[in-house]
């Protein structure tokens, strides 16, 4: 069974079933549980980012389906208005990447909350190295729905 962050082992039970699920298939301990020292950062995390545009984001939040609930994610426009103006504004710090052995690269930040700038979430997204999103989670609440 994959390992979990802290915050990940308090998500309620449906939620953590999802995650468990989809660490499962990757074959992946929880991304903010996994040793800092292994994730490549800032410059270095540059070389092993595959090329996820905001039409393939785009396409996965409005357009794909669960794989564990098989439901339309179905993100609103006004989320994906929010997420290009906080990676236009820096919101995003710490930003690192985990190339797995599989065809999957793990990307993940530190997020400072755009309403409240006291809150950090910790959002990650596994990519396959066609830059399709295979998954995405956040410790925002929006992000364990």
């Amino acid at each position: 069974m994959p390992e979990l962050s802290n915050f990940s082992k308090n998500l309620d039970s449906e939620a953590k079933c999802r995650l468990l699920e989809q660490l499962s298939l990757l074959q992946i301990d929880d991304p903010n549980w996994i040793d800092e020292d292994l994730w490549k950062k800032h410059r270095d995390a540059l070389t092993v980012i595959p090329p996820v545009t905001w039409p393939k984001l785009i396409d996965y939040f409005q357009n794909w389906r669960s794989l564990i609930t098989g439901e339309k994610l179905y993100v609103e426009k006004d989320v994906i208005s929010a997420m290009e103006q906080s990676l236009e504004n820096k919101w995003f710090r710490d930003f690192s990447t985990l190339q797995l052995t599989s065809n999957t690269v793990v990307i993940k930040a530190k997020v400072t909350a755009s309403q409240t700038l006291s809150v950090t979430y910790y959002p990650w997204v596994a990519c396959g190295k066609d830059g399709m999103v295979q998954f995405a989670h956040c410790t925002c609440t929006a992000g364990t729905m």
